[in-house]
């Protein structure tokens, strides 16, 4: 009983942390409307700057969303969608993505083309790369990818290191060499790790 307490107290500590800088973005949409439905936001697709579709039971990223061009804020949580297509690069406005909680194995390598995203969430997925593009969004503040599969990042995700704020990679078991390695990309970067393991 002990141990199941632990562990539930271990995961709310990682949820609430890793979603610190998640609830400083939303002050910046609370005065847009948020759709919570496709087909309800498909009447007016431009109009559409916030869109939330948690728990939708979704196997694959929307196609329809591609048509709103002007969304900022895309919330596909807790679904089982298993990528992040190339067509992610038409939406060129959007500041907020989170794809967490999902089955994603792979990212395209379009996603280098949010030059307007600010903030990544993808925890509780199936990562286990990112792609080389996402040296290229310059304007991004935080990551989460915490319970991954992520042991090491590609060289080009230097260029963030006076960007990225924030990374979040614990729950995800890695050597002090590999934790050693993304500090030495990411000087300024706050990193979040869990213990390291004898996993060389």
């Amino acid at each position: 009983m002990q141990k199941v307490l632990f562990l539930t107290f271990v995961t709310l500590f990682f949820c609430g942390n890793s979603f610190s800088q998640k609830t400083q973005y939303q002050k910046d949409f609370q005065s847009e409307k948020i759709y919570s439905s496709l087909k309800e936001a498909m009447q007016n697709p431009k109009e559409v700057k916030r869109l939330h579709l948690k728990k939708k039971k979704l196997r694959a990223f929307p196609e329809e969303v591609f048509q709103m061009t002007n969304l900022k804020e895309l919330i596909l949580s807790k679904n089982r969608i298993k990528a992040i297509p190339t067509q992610i690069d038409e939406l060129v406005n959007l500041e907020v993505l989170d794809c967490s909680n999902n089955k994603i194995a792979s990212i395209s390598d379009d996603i280098g083309s949010l030059e307007n995203l600010t903030h990544l969430i993808l925890n509780r997925n199936d990562i286990s790369y990112l792609p080389a593009s996402i040296g290229n969004l310059k304007k991004i503040e935080y990551i989460d990818l915490w319970s991954n599969l992520i042991i090491e990042l590609p060289p080009e995700i230097a260029k963030l290191k006076d960007i990225l704020k924030e990374l979040d990679l614990r729950v995800i078991y890695m050597s002090q060499t590999h934790q050693n390695n993304i500090k030495d990309l990411l000087p300024n970067t706050i990193i979040h790790f869990s213990r390291t393991c004898n996993c060389d």
